[in-house]
C-alpha cells in the first residue's frame, strides 16, 4: 500500500497531494482513508524526498478526517465547559457558501483538499486567540479566548478577504462566505441551546448578499422565541381538528374584460392571543414583480417567463399586483390574468359572492388581443 502510494504521488504533478479512497482491512472490511503529504525537490526541480500520512478512519476518531479539525462535539463540549467555570466567550460561525460548485468542477478529492487548506487558513488568522472546528458540510465554528466584538469582526474580515481570492493548484476559487457570531455572556442556556441561537445567525446571513457577519443579538433573540411559541400555538390548534384555520379566496382578473374569472384559495389562521396570523409573514419573497419597478434582473425574469409560458400554449398569471402603477407597468408583459391586492385582498366566501361581478379597467398598454379561452 505504501508503494503504490508513493509511485501515484511520483507520478502526480501535485506538490502537496490530498486524496481519500478505501483500503480493506485484515476483517476483510473496507474502511475510508485519507493521505496528506509533502514532496520536496532537488536543485534541478526533480521529486527528491517524499512524506505523508495515511490516516484510516473507524468513525469514532475526536478529529475530522477532511480538515483535521475537532469536530462538533468537540465545540459544545468546549462552551460546556466555559459557562461551567462561570466565564464567557465569543462564538462564530462560518459558512462556505456554493462550495459544492468546487467539488463539481474539480472533483471531491480537490474539494476535500481545499477544504483542509481552508481550514489551515483560518487556524492562521485565528491563531492563539481561540479555537476552529469543523462542524456540519461546510461551517467551521471558532471560539474565541479572550476578545471583543471589534476584533471577531476584522477577523471575519481578514478571513473572508483571504478566501475570496484564494488560489490552490493554479486555480482561482473565489470563495464566498458568510458568518454569525454571539456572546454567550447574553445567554444563560445550555451549550445546544447557544449553539441553535449561533446557527440562527448564520441562517439569516446567508440571505444577505454583502456576506456581512450577523451578529446574534437580543431582539433576534426575542424574535426567535416568540416564533418557536407561535409554531407551537399553531401545532397545537392543528392537532385540535385545525381550530382557527380558515379560507380566503384573491381573485384572478382577466386583462381582456376586467372581470373576476377565479380565485385562488389561501388558508389563514386566526387566534385570540394573536390576531390574525397571515403566511405573508413569512414568505414575503414570493411576490415573482414586488420590486419590477426598481429591479430590471426583475423585468428580465417576468418578460422571459411569459414568453416561454405563452409559447407553450399555457395561460399566465401575474401575481403581486399591489398598485395601479405596478398594473399599467406589466400591462406589457401580456399575461391573461393579474392577481394583488390593487384587485382585491384575499377575502373570505361570504365577501367573495358580494365582489364577483366587479370589473376593473382594463390595461391600455395590453397586448392580448382576444379573450382566452373557457374563462
Amino acid at each position: 500500500m505504501v508503494v503504490a502510494i508513493f509511485g501515484f504521488v511520483l507520478q502526480c504533478s501535485n506538490l502537496s497531494p490530498y486524496f481519500s479512497f478505501r483500503i480493506k482491512n485484515a476483517n476483510e472490511v473496507y474502511v475510508p482513508c485519507t493521505y496528506k503529504g509533502k514532496m520536496i525537490l532537488d536543485e534541478d526541480g526533480n521529486p527528491c524526498m517524499f512524506s505523508g500520512m495515511l490516516t484510516i478512519h473507524n468513525g469514532d476518531e475526536d478529529l475530522d478526517p477532511i480538515t483535521d479539525l475537532p469536530k462538533v462535539q468537540s465545540f459544545l463540549s468546549h462552551i460546556s465547559e466555559v459557562k461551567k467555570n462561570n466565564k464567557e466567550c465569543l462564538l462564530m460561525a462560518l459558512k462556505l457558501k456554493h462550495f459544492n460548485n468546487v467539488n463539481v468542477l474539480y472533483g471531491y478529492d480537490f474539494g476535500n483538499k481545499a477544504l483542509y487548506e481552508i481550514a489551515k487558513i483560518m487556524c492562521d488568522f485565528i491563531g492563539t486567540r481561540g479555537s476552529v472546528y469543523r462542524l456540519e458540510s461546510t461551517s467551521f465554528g471558532i471560539i474565541f479566548n479572550d476578545s471583543n466584538i471589534d476584533e471577531l469582526k476584522e477577523c471575519y474580515s481578514q478571513i473572508s478577504d483571504a478566501l475570496n481570492s484564494y488560489c490552490l493548484d493554479g486555480f482561482t476559487l473565489n470563495i464566498d462566505m458568510c458568518g454569525g457570531a454571539l456572546y454567550t455572556k447574553n445567554y444563560e442556556v445550555s451549550q445546544r441551546m447557544v449553539y441553535s441561537y449561533l446557527l440562527s445567525a448564520l441562517e439569516k446571513a446567508k440571505d444577505e448578499e454583502d456576506n456581512k457577519l450577523i451578529v446574534f443579538d437580543d431582539a433576534s433573540h426575542e424574535n426567535n422565541h416568540k416564533t418557536l411559541e407561535l409554531l407551537d400555538v399553531i401545532k397545537a390548534s392543528i392537532r385540535n381538528n385545525c381550530e382557527g384555520f380558515y379560507l380566503c379566496y384573491q381573485p384572478f382578473v382577466s386583462t381582456v374584460t376586467g372581470r373576476i374569472i377565479g380565485a385562488e384559495a389561501l388558508i389563514r389562521w386566526r387566534h385570540p392571543a394573536y390576531g390574525e396570523v397571515s403566511p405573508g409573514r413569512f414568505v414575503p419573497y414570493l411576490d415573482f414583480i414586488l420590486n419590477i419597478l426598481k429591479k430590471g434582473s426583475n423585468r428580465v425574469v417576468v418578460d422571459s417567463s411569459v414568453q416561454c409560458a405563452k409559447r407553450l400554449g399555457l395561460t399566465v398569471c401575474l401575481e403581486g399586483v399591489e398598485t395601479k402603477e405596478i398594473k399599467d407597468f406589466i400591462g406589457k408583459y401580456s399575461a391573461n390574468y393579474h392577481q394583488g391586492y390593487f384587485y382585491s385582498r384575499p377575502i373570505e366566501f361570504s365577501k367573495f359572492k358580494a365582489v364577483v361581478d366587479e370589473k376593473w379597467p382594463v390595461s391600455n398598454v395590453s397586448l392580448i388581443k382576444e379573450t382566452p379561452n373557457n374563462e
